[in-house]
């Protein structure tokens, strides 16, 4: 979400299934408010292994941007995304208009399980260990509450490799 070219890049990782990713998407909206061109969105996957239905609904994540929709889904899953079953989550594809054919194959097709995988293995690569989990232009930042001047420092600093 954003301009590719924005001074600044939050990439956050979460989990459907997670409270606190839960409780931190407010902040994030604020932010983007706030910040607007200055700030980049990038969203990426980390269920936890205890989340018993985190996976599945990161695959339909998956499965919602193949249809043009990922933000969208995106936001119903926080808000009112509380049954992550499958059937559950082909509802709320239904009720959001997504073509629920394609959606119901794209469950089962190995590469959106294999686009949550590499997601996993990136935030493993940057050291995430729980969610949510932001690095803004590269730097690891773990609590909700210092993401604004997280962002504030990023902004007044060169982006590296632009």
């Amino acid at each position: 979400m954003g301009s590719a070219h924005a001074p600044v890049t939050v990439v956050v990782f979460c989990d459907f299934q997670c409270e606190f990713c839960r409780q931190a998407q407010p902040v994030i909206g604020r932010l983007l408010e706030k910040w607007g061109k200055t700030l980049r969105l990038v969203y990426r996957h980390f269920p936890l292994p205890r989340h018993r239905h985190a996976f599945e609904a990161a695959k339909a994540a998956v499965c919602a941007e193949r249809q043009g929709r990922f933000w969208e889904f995106h936001d119903a899953l926080f808000a009112e995304g509380r049954d992550l079953s499958e059937a559950g989550l082909t509802a709320l594809a239904r009720s959001m208009g997504l073509i629920e054919a394609e959606f119901r194959a794209c469950l089962n097709d190995a590469s959106a399980a294999e686009r949550v995988r590499r997601d996993v293995d990136l935030a493993r690569k940057a050291g995430v260990k729980g969610t949510p989990a932001f690095l803004i232009n590269g730097r690891k930042v773990t609590d909700v509450d210092q993401l604004d001047g997280a962002i504030r420092e990023a902004s007044f600093q060169p982006v590296q490799g632009r």
